[in-house]
C-alpha cells in the first residue's frame, strides 16, 4: 500500500508525515529515525498544538516552526513558543532554506505536508478553498 504523506520520505533527507494531532504525532515519534534531524512542525489553530509539539519538539535537534497554507494556520510564532529553542518563519520555502543539508521532518498538517510535495516534487497544488472548508456554508 502507498499512503502519500505518511512516513514518506520525498528525497533522501526530507521525511514526511501528516500528524496533525496528538495521536498521530506519537506514531512519527515511535517511527522517527535515529541521529540528527531538524523538524518544521506547522499545525492548524483547531488542533492541539501544545500536545503535538511536546510529543514531537523533543525529539528533534531543532525545531522550526511554520505555516501551513491555510487560512487556519496557527501562527509560526505562537507555535514556537511552545518548544524551547525553537526559531519560526513565516512559511515552507522559507523553513526549508534555513535546513541546508541536515535530515529534516516536516509534520503537524496535513496542507504542510501537501504544500512540501508541490514545492519538493513539484507536484500541483489544489488551489481551491474546498480542501479547507472550515467556515464555509456548503
Amino acid at each position: 500500500m502507498r499512503w502519500p504523506g505518511r512516513l514518506e520520505w520525498l528525497t533522501p533527507r526530507l521525511l514526511v508525515d501528516a500528524a496533525h494531532n496528538e495521536e498521530g504525532a506519537r506514531a512519527l515519534a515511535a517511527a522517527l529515525p535515529t541521529g540528527r534531524f531538524t523538524l518544521i512542525l506547522g499545525v492548524v489553530a483547531d488542533k492541539d498544538a501544545r500536545a503535538i509539539a511536546a510529543v514531537l519538539g523533543p525529539k528533534a535537534e531543532r525545531v522550526i516552526a511554520t505555516a501551513p497554507p491555510s487560512p487556519r494556520a496557527l501562527p509560526p510564532e505562537e507555535l514556537a513558543a511552545l518548544m524551547p529553542g525553537a526559531v519560526a518563519a513565516p512559511e515552507l520555502r522559507a523553513a526549508l532554506a534555513l535546513v541546508g543539508d541536515e535530515v529534516a521532518v516536516i509534520a503537524g498538517s496535513i496542507f504542510l505536508v501537501g504544500e512540501a510535495r508541490r514545492l519538493v516534487l513539484g507536484e500541483s497544488a489544489d488551489v481551491t478553498t474546498v480542501q479547507d472548508p472550515v467556515g464555509q456554508k456548503l
